[in-house]
């Protein structure tokens, strides 16, 4: 007999229905998590099944898997599994994570998983023994992957923290003292109604929070129409000019390099003097602890236009804009190159971490050492064999 077995997911698996929750009856203080497509939404006083469990997401972020150990609530956006006594949970669990479920979404709204679709996935299955080694090996290279990770995120917040006293150092000197109220105006903006389609979908760049990242910004996920622009509170920002972000993410800033217009959680800022786009830029970073200071907000974290006016700034001159940012630019284009490279390769750690559970549900992760220490276990058996018991278990239970 061959030590592997070729079969299919629903071989091994039944993927069970949640149970729907309203938003209301989850709560911190509940005894058990309740689990959404994404994750933990909330918390309840009872459980729906028992652990241990794998969930699978099957409305909204469809195909993320997670597991729980204890009592759970999975809702109705998702699948719950539990797992055949014959297999080892965390194989389970990492070989549902590396078959990248998501990818078999058809729908055109909403994100969606059919149970059936993954019910024909292809699996080589190996010995329990061979399951084990894999998990251990898995967990192994996760946390040396993990580690990294840590260390190039310790590295990115360092760089924060250096940008923010560069950029601070920066405005410091013998200026005479104002507020932002003095030097600048303000416009905000809008969303143009959800309900009308018409508004949607135009020519126009729309922009909102996530589009705020990086120092330009040439184009937005969303577009609206002229009719949309027209009806709504939106406003347009010109080429060059800096758009704020005051509610969300307040302090966050970024200048347009295509006309966009804006949402409610964003102003254009507009500089009352002869003034440099990239100068207002750093002027307006350089405060963002203090537009987070200064912010409020029980659900949303926002700052009102008052507030915004009454921070301090110093009065530099035309004249000297240029010079300031060109000492900016200077020490802060090595840190760029850096945070460049620490995003590259945390990307790459990400593909790193697909790549390990590719390669183990492949066969290739265990070396012939490892694999001889597997067949010598106690428990090892053929696949086959495994797999007949794991299809006896199924039926017993239906």
């Amino acid at each position: 007999m061959e030590e592997r077995v070729n079969c299919k997911l629903g071989d091994l698996f039944e993927f069970e229905y949640g149970k729907g929750l309203p938003k209301k009856q989850r709560n911190e203080a509940g005894n058990y998590p309740v689990y959404g497509s994404n994750g933990i939404v909330g918390f309840h006083d009872e459980y729906l099944i028992e652990g241990p469990a794998i969930i699978v997401g099957r409305k909204g972020a469809a195909g993320e898997v997670a597991f729980e150990k204890k009592n759970l609530w999975p809702i109705d956006t998702t699948y719950f599994i539990k797992v055949p006594s014959s297999l080892d949970f965390m194989f389970s669990f990492f070989l549902l994570k590396s078959l990248v479920l998501s990818q078999l979404d058809k729908s055109t709204a909403i994100p969606g998983l059919n149970r059936n679709d993954a019910y024909n996935l292809n699996i080589s299955l190996p010995p329990l023994p061979e399951q084990r080694a894999i998990v251990s090996k898995i967990e192994q290279l996760f946390s040396e992957l993990d580690n990294g990770i840590s260390n190039l995120k310790l590295v990115q917040e360092q760089l924060k923290v250096y940008r923010q006293a560069v950029l601070k150092k920066a405005f410091e000197g013998n200026w005479e003292i104002v507020t932002i109220g003095d030097k600048f105006d303000f416009i905000g903006g809008g969303t143009p109604s959800k309900k009308e389609p018409k508004y949607w979908n135009g020519e126009i760049p729309w922009c909102s929070v996530k589009d705020i990242k990086g120092k330009y910004l040439h184009s937005t996920i969303d577009k609206i129409t002229n009719e949309g622009l027209k009806n709504s509170a939106s406003n347009l920002a010109k080429v060059d000019e800096v758009i704020l972000v005051t509610r969300i993410s307040p302090g966050k800033a970024i200048i347009a390099k295509t006309e966009t217009a804006i949402n409610q959680d964003l102003k254009i800022i507009k500089p009352k003097f002869k003034s440099i786009p990239l100068f207002v830029y750093y002027l307006f970073n350089s405060l963002e602890n203090q537009y987070v200071k200064l912010s409020s907000g029980t659900t949303v974290l926002g700052i009102n236009l008052t507030n915004l006016k009454s921070i301090p700034i110093p009065n530099i001159p035309f004249g000297q804009q240029q010079t300031i940012v060109h000492e900016i630019e200077t020490r802060l284009s090595v840190c760029d190159k850096i945070e460049q490279d620490i995003a590259e390769n945390l990307e790459k750690a990400e593909a790193l971490r697909q790549s390990i559970l590719k390669k183990a549900f492949e066969g290739k992760l265990l070396n012939e050492k490892e694999l001889a220490e597997v067949r010598g276990a106690e428990d090892w058996e053929p696949a086959e064999v495994l797999l007949k018991r794991i299809k006896a278990e199924k039926a017993g239970k239906k």
